[in-house]
């Protein structure tokens, strides 16, 4: 808009020089005869000539007041428009501030739901340690009070040899403090020399049974009967065959040769708890004085067998869940004016 202005004034001066060069060049073009006739005449052209450049002067001075008030407009129009932009960086100064506080806002929130879940985690951890160290408890306890049955077999004396045979006298004993329902006890005794190899096996040929067995009672009771019979078990070698009280293995057995006789069997009762399946074996031998007893691979054979199976029907139990671990996620930093808040 300027250049405009400004070109149309520096045309319009270009074109009043030219006018009056064209018009000096004219006077002094004019023959002196003539200019003494013509002295009317200039006094009119004197005032034209003025005339004519007051109206020039009062273009430029219009030209130029235009060009000023266009200026002022355009920059009345800038700085309405700088006014604007400067309200609506405030606009959004604000805004963002709004938005800051509110994320702030937001984040402090979160810090405080994490602060809670993590007390939870703590709290549940302390819960399931609680719990599982009542089941434990409550396991030992049960463990404790149940009945629990024990054969008990041990060397013969050389009265205790009944019918001709060898036998091995033994005892049943509820070492528990509850009662034993509905018990069954089968055994089996195996005369085994140096040079043998033990093998257990399935079938039994003597049990004990019977519907109740007192705590802390054993069989034979020598506390009722006056002259109890000492039960006993016949005692056979590894191919099932009876052994003789006079056969030369029973010798060596009676007087602590290399021959042993393993008694082995299994317990089935039950009690308050639930019920109990025991499988027992217990090597018999005697040891001629001065000498020594080194375990055999017999020995280790009947240690192997025995093992204890309880299937309990009030035992308390945990889930077996994952451990809470507590503290598992980071905490949460909320940050304001440059500063952070953990």
């Amino acid at each position: 808009m300027f250049r405009a202005i400004k070109k149309a004034i520096n045309d319009l001066a270009r074109a009043i020089r030219n006018r009056q060069k064209t018009k000096q060049q004219n006077r002094e073009q004019v023959p002196r005869a003539v200019v003494v006739g013509a002295v009317d005449d200039s006094a009119q052209h004197a005032r034209t000539y003025r005339e004519k450049g007051h109206s020039v002067q009062r273009v430029i001075a219009a030209a130029t007041i235009g060009a000023f008030i266009s200026a002022s407009v355009y920059a009345y129009l800038a700085l309405r428009q700088v006014r604007i932009m400067n309200h609506t960086y405030g606009e959004i100064q604000k805004q963002t501030k709004a938005a800051e506080q509110s994320a702030y806002m937001a984040c402090l929130n979160t810090q405080a739901a994490q602060k809670a879940f993590l007390q939870l985690q703590r709290s549940a951890r302390d819960s399931r340690a609680a719990a599982a160290a009542a089941v434990t408890q409550a396991g030992a306890d049960i463990q404790a009070a149940r009945a629990i049955i024990s054969f008990i077999p041990r060397f013969p004396k050389q009265e205790e040899l009944f019918e001709g045979k060898l036998t091995i006298p033994f005892t049943i004993r509820n070492d528990g403090k509850s009662a034993a329902l509905a018990y069954a006890v089968r055994f089996k005794a195996v005369l085994v020399q140096d040079s043998e190899t033990f093998k257990t096996v399935a079938k039994y040929d003597q049990s004990s049974e019977g519907r109740n067995f007192g705590a802390m009672s054993e069989i034979p009771d020598g506390s009722r009967v006056e002259h109890p019979t000492t039960p006993y078990i016949s005692v056979e070698d590894i191919k099932g065959e009876p052994v003789t009280a006079g056969s030369p293995e029973a010798l060596t057995f009676m007087t602590g040769g290399t021959v042993m006789v393993m008694v082995y069997g299994d317990a089935v009762y039950s009690d308050f708890a639930g019920t109990h399946k025991a499988r027992f074996c217990t090597p018999i031998f005697g040891v001629r004085q001065g000498a020594s007893h080194h375990p055999t691979p017999q020995e280790r054979t009947c240690d192997r067998y025995g093992q204890q199976q309880d299937q309990y029907f009030s035992m308390p139990r945990i889930a077996s869940e994952v451990p809470i671990e507590a503290d598992q996620t980071k905490p949460v930093a909320c940050f304001k004016i440059g500063r952070a808040h953990v």
